[in-house]
C-alpha cells in the first residue's frame, strides 16, 4: 500500500467504517426410489363339439417382472467465491474561520466474509478518514497567513477502483491539499491492494514469480525513462531513484497493465504532477504468478 503523501507530514487517525457481510447457500438434494411390480393371468375356456368333447386347457401364464428401484445420487455444488461490493460514502467538511474545504470520498467493503471486510475496511478508514483529519487538525489549529484572496484551506480525496474480482480488488486514490497562503497545492496518489475473501493487505512481490523483482524494476524504469522523460536517460537519472518495494508501492492491476504512481517531485519536476507509468500486460508475462491475484489480468 502507497502510504499518505511523503510531501506532508500529516498524523495517522484511526476511523472506523461500516462492513456488511455477503450471504451463503446450498443446494438442496433428495432421493426418489419408485418400485414398480406387474402380474397378468390368462385362463382359455373349454370348447364343446357335437362330436365326443375334447377339453384344452391352458395354464394361467403370471409374469412378474423384476422390481425396479431408481436412486437419483446427491450432488453437492460449492457457491463460487463472493466479489466484494464498494460503495462510496461521502465524508466532506466545510469550515468558515479559518475557511476549510474538505472534499472525502470513502469507499466501503461490504459482500464478503464479516471478517475479510472489517480488515479492508479497517485498513481504508485510518488511511482515507485519518489522513482527512490530520489535515483538518492541523489548520483548524495553525497560525495561517492572511488570505487576500479568500481561497481558504482544501484537501480533496476521491479513489477509483481499477480492478475488481472474487481475488483481487485494487483501489488508486487521489490526494491534493492547499495550504492557505501558499503558493500552489500539491498532489498524490497511493494505492491499495486487497484478497478479498481474507483482507489481506497484498505486497507488489505477492504477485509476482519469486525473484523477479528486479527483472520488472528495470522495465518499470524504462517506461519511466520513455513515457515520463521522453526516452532522455540522462536527465531522467538524476531523478529516478533507485526503484525497491518502497518506491514501488504505489501500484495497482488495470485492464491495460500494471500501473505505477509516484509522488509529485518524487521521479521528476513539480509540474510534471504525480505521475503515473502503466506497464502493458504483454511485457510482464516472465513475472507476473499466473495463479496468483493479477493472473486473470495478465493471462485471461
Amino acid at each position: 500500500m502507497r502510504t499518505i503523501p511523503r510531501l506532508t507530514t500529516l498524523l495517522i487517525a484511526a476511523a472506523l467504517v461500516a462492513a456488511a457481510c455477503g450471504d451463503d447457500g446450498s443446494i438442496l438434494d433428495f432421493t426418489t426410489t419408485t418400485p414398480t411390480t406387474s402380474a397378468g393371468s390368462t385362463t382359455e375356456a373349454p370348447t364343446t363339439t357335437g362330436v365326443t368333447p375334447e377339453s384344452t386347457t391352458t395354464a394361467p401364464a403370471t409374469t412378474t417382472p423384476e422390481s425396479t428401484t431408481s436412486t437419483a445420487a446427491t450432488t453437492t455444488t460449492e457457491a463460487p467465491p463472493a466479489v466484494p461490493v464498494v460503495t462510496p460514502v461521502d465524508a466532506s467538511e466545510s469550515y468558515d474561520d479559518p475557511k476549510l474545504v474538505l472534499t472525502v470520498t470513502v469507499p466501503v467493503v461490504s459482500g464478503v466474509p464479516a471478517p475479510a471486510a472489517d480488515a479492508m475496511n479497517g485498513t481504508i478508514g485510518p488511511a482515507v478518514l485519518g489522513s482527512a483529519h490530520a489535515f483538518r487538525d492541523e489548520i483548524l489549529g495553525a497560525d495561517l497567513p492572511p488570505d487576500e484572496f479568500d481561497m481558504g484551506s482544501e484537501l480533496a480525496l476521491s479513489y477509483e477502483v481499477t480492478a475488481i474480482s472474487a481475488g483481487l480488488l485494487s483501489l488508486r486514490y487521489d490526494y491534493y491539499v492547499y495550504y492557505q497562503g501558499a503558493a500552489h497545492g500539491m498532489t498524490s496518489i497511493f494505492t491499495m491492494n486487497f484478497e478479498p475473501q481474507t483482507g489481506t493487505l497484498l505486497t507488489l512481490p505477492d504477485i509476482l514469480v519469486p525473484g523477479t523483482f528486479g527483472v520488472l524494476a528495470a522495465i518499470v524504469e524504462q517506461h519511466i525513462v520513455d513515457d515520463v522523460w521522453g526516452g532522455d536517460a540522462a536527465e531522467a537519472s538524476s531523478w529516478v531513484p533507485v526503484l525497491d518495494e518502497v518506491v514501488l508501492d504505489g501500484w495497482v492491476v488495470t485492464d491495460d497493465g500494471l500501473a505505477f504512481s509516484f509522488d509529485q517531485y518524487e521521479i521528476g519536476f513539480g509540474a510534471m504532477g504525480a505521475p503515473t507509468v502503466v506497464v502493458p500486460w504483454a511485457e510482464l508475462g516472465a513475472v507476473i504468478d499466473p495463479a496468483g491475484p493479477a493472473g486473470p489480468w495478465a493471462f485471461g
